[in-house]
């Protein structure tokens, strides 16, 4: 009787791991993981993209089990006189159930971000509410579906990749700071900040493999919306002063050099930045700047005394910092957040002199005096 148990027990089990084995299998194949929403707008209709990642090659991708080059992106695309309809045809030919929980980024065009409203986001966010708020939100001027199909790094998994993880990057060398979406929609409804989301493209020349151009993602620029209205982009050399301007900055190169002297490559490490503002002689606001900074000159290439290149950093760094101010007030964008300042410390003359913020007030004086300390040192003594 004891065998027969046994053998009846075990048969049971057998049965059982069978069926919820299926069911995984079931549960796995009745879904289909969006992991990035693109949006674009032309002749008068909204035109949604999606990209869709196989999670199960993936894996296998990211263990070295299978060639990246091999992995497929899906990539959908709908149209819509709004952005509802565009959705419906995208979910009327899906097959099976699209899920949004997996969602890291969105990428607009131009013209998205032109059309594409507060109202529209939160109407997206509403229809969507397993949308989360902790995504990426990238601009570019390329095709959606280009920046889309362009994959990761070696056998990387695809997710790795600029779109979907661009933290080490900005880390490894801090130009423009990624946006995620809570961020853009909180500053899109603040009368008195200027947001702003990175622009993302692809490169094509840089990087081979196997003799064979492997295009890469490159952060180039931003696309500004000053008090939810699109005002244009800027390039990545256009916001050179951007990132001293900055405190989340986390390393950034600089290339010292005076009158034909060059004193060698430092490598900045966090600023700190105090903007105070004061009213000039004819009683308009201006904004005076503090930056105090670190460097190790990595390479050196003179023997001058470091004090010295640290001065000859600093009035690069306020030379950039002007020159990027100047740019944005082309586009009248506010990129260093100085009317949000004047807001917060005198609301009254701010909401008297903007219209509540429907005016641009800054002009090219209003960047007043800007001080640069920069703590210059070489490699073994640097302290972070």
């Amino acid at each position: 009787m004891r065998p027969f148990y046994l053998r009846s027990v075990c048969g049971i089990a057998m049965a059982l791991i069978v069926l919820i084995l299926s069911g995984c299998n079931e549960l796995r194949t009745n879904r289909i993981y969006v992991k990035a929403i693109g949006f674009d707008y032309r002749d008068g209709e909204y035109i949604i993209h999606v990209q869709i990642l196989d999670f199960s090659n993936e894996a296998k991708s990211e263990s070295g089990n299978i060639a990246n080059n091999k992995t497929p992106i899906w990539t959908g695309e709908s149209r819509g006189k709004t952005l509802d309809e565009a959705t419906d045809q995208l979910l009327n030919t899906s097959q099976e159930r699209l899920d949004f929980s997996h969602v890291t980024s969105i990428l607009m065009s131009p013209r998205a971000l032109k059309k594409i409203s507060r109202n529209d986001m939160s109407q997206l966010l509403a229809e969507y509410p397993e949308l989360r708020l902790n995504i990426w939100v990238y601009g570019t001027n390329l095709p959606l579906n280009e920046v889309f199909i362009t994959k990761a790094f070696f056998n990387s998994s695809n997710t790795s990749s600029l779109l979907h993880s661009p933290e080490n990057v900005y880390r490894q060398r801090s130009a423009i700071e990624p946006v995620y979406l809570f961020k853009l929609i909180r500053e899109m409804n603040h009368p008195a900040m200027s947001d702003y989301v990175p622009e993302i493209s692809v490169d094509k020349s840089t990087w081979k493999m196997d003799f064979k151009d492997s295009p890469k993602m490159d952060i180039t620029g931003a696309h500004f919306l000053q008090n939810g209205e699109y005002k244009g982009s800027l390039s990545r050399d256009q916001l050179v002063g951007w990132p001293w301007m900055n405190p989340t900055m986390r390393k950034w190169d600089l290339n010292v050099q005076e009158a034909g002297k060059h004193f060698g490559t430092a490598t900045f490490n966090r600023t700190k930045v105090k903007v105070r503002y004061r009213m000039n002689a004819s009683n308009d606001p201006v904004f005076d700047v503090d930056i105090h900074t670190k460097a190790v000159m990595s390479f050196r290439q003179d023997v001058t005394p470091l004090k010295e290149a640290g001065q000859a950093a600093a009035k690069i760094i306020e030379a950039q910092i002007r020159t990027t101010f100047r740019n944005a007030l082309d586009k009248k964008v506010d990129v260093y957040q100085f009317t949000e300042i004047y807001y917060r410390k005198n609301y009254r003359d701010w909401s008297k002199r903007t219209a509540k913020g429907n005016r641009f007030i800054l002009k090219e004086d209003s960047l007043g005096q800007i001080r640069v300390t920069v703590d210059m040192q070489i490699p073994g003594k640097y302290k972070p």
